[in-house]
């Protein structure tokens, strides 16, 4: 079931293909949105300072990164969106996909989202508009509108609001408000709604109102035995994996800066090449291990091939999410170690949520590993042949 959980996230691989396209604006994406516009009182070229800075106040034409305790959004970004913080509230118009980790989310009225909104929140609370929503929370309440579907793994998910599409649902609970004609006290209407289909998963079938939902209603029941333990064991292997990564990440920045500087460039030029030696690096070492352990002169290089393949395989997944995301970094001129931080965690959840997913999470698990035996082996033996050919010189 945690592989059923993980699905929600999956929208999130747009922020690796981000690597290689340019970032579309949800002017592009929402048909039927009108796009966001910022109105200026003097379009002429010799705008005032003053009109310039009230512009900047309310505007941002790039994506955002933010952290914080209380954070609230009261200005419009034409961009992506990263938040970091315990209570956070987004009060104006976002034009590009929203990726928030919080306690509190709360989307107020004036909240627009025009693209996806991606969130691990205590509590969300969605007063206004999200183009498409992924999320895992414990509470979800839908007050406002979504303008396609959802896709939530939730405790308690209550929908006083509409949903114009399909809902996928992981929960407890499904809550629709409704409304008792005041002419006659017996008729009762639904004025939360699914428009499309209602998709649910749960321990036990639950009761959904009459005209609630306009399409099909399918239920899966949740073996309860499978998710005893589901939410803690996700977050201890998430909590894992983000501590790794941050340790290995600290390491190179500190032992090693110049691997931080040149991992994009090896990524990016030598790909072919650092996928051959991620596949033969496993190979020799493994066969240097298998030929010498059986020799009592020769054991001991045996263990240490072993040794050297255990310490590569388990920082390789670390040194692969680290390049990649230095190499969003480098292209988008990221050049704050805050906000190079906040994108190595993004891309932290990006591969620990696919790398879950049946079939094609394990095929990105090994390129994942491959690739970062390829980028170690391949760092060490250039930066050993520049000394060779600095001495010589």
């Amino acid at each position: 079931m945690l592989k059923k959980k993980i699905k929600l996230i999956i929208p999130l691989l747009f922020i690796f293909l981000a690597l290689f396209f340019p970032i579309v604006n949800a002017t592009e994406n929402a048909e039927g949105i009108m796009p966001i516009s910022v109105e200026q009182d003097n379009p002429n070229a010799d705008s005032t300072q003053t009109q310039n800075t009230s512009i900047e106040e309310t505007y941002k034409e790039s994506d955002v990164f933010l952290s914080g305790e209380d954070i609230t959004v009261d200005y419009v970004v034409d961009g992506n969106l990263f938040i970091i913080g315990n209570n956070v509230t987004i009060n104006s118009q976002i034009g590009g996909d929203v990726f928030i980790l919080a306690k509190s989310l709360t989307i107020t009225n004036n909240g627009y989202i025009f693209n996806n909104l991606f969130t691990i929140a205590t509590n969300l609370d969605i007063q206004g508009v999200v183009y498409d929503l992924y999320s895992l929370s414990d509470t979800i309440t839908i007050s406002g509108f979504i303008y396609r579907d959802i896709k939530v793994s939730c405790n308690t998910l209550n929908i006083n609001g509409t949903i114009d599409r399909n809902a996928f649902v992981d929960c407890s609970n499904i809550t629709f408000k409704q409304n008792t004609s005041e002419n006659d006290e017996t008729s009762v209407t639904s004025t939360g709604r699914i428009s499309g289909n209602l998709n649910y998963t749960s321990k036990q079938e639950l009761s959904i109102p009459e005209g609630a939902v306009f399409g099909s209603v399918n239920y899966t029941q949740k073996i309860v035995e499978e998710n005893t333990n589901l939410l803690k064991d996700f977050l201890f292997s998430l909590l894992a994996l983000l501590v790794f990564v941050t340790v290995i990440w600290l390491l190179c920045n500190w032992l090693s800066p110049k691997f931080i500087e040149n991992t994009p460039n090896i990524f990016s030029i030598k790909i072919f090449p650092i996928f051959g030696l991620g596949i033969l690096v496993p190979i020799v070492l493994l066969a240097i291990a298998l030929t010498f352990i059986f020799n009592s002169i020769t054991f001991n290089v045996a263990i240490l091939s072993l040794i050297l393949l255990f310490i590569l395989f388990s920082i390789s997944t670390s040194v692969s999410i680290i390049t990649i995301s230095n190499l969003f970094c480098k292209k988008y001129n990221v050049t704050s170690k805050i906000r190079q931080f906040l994108i190595l965690f993004g891309f932290t959840l990006l591969a620990f949520s696919i790398t879950n997913i049946p079939i094609f999470g394990l095929i990105l698990g090994i390129l994942l590993v491959l690739l970062g035996f390829g980028i170690i082996t391949y760092y060490i033996f250039t930066r050993n042949t520049k000394k060779e050919v600095v001495t010589s010189e």
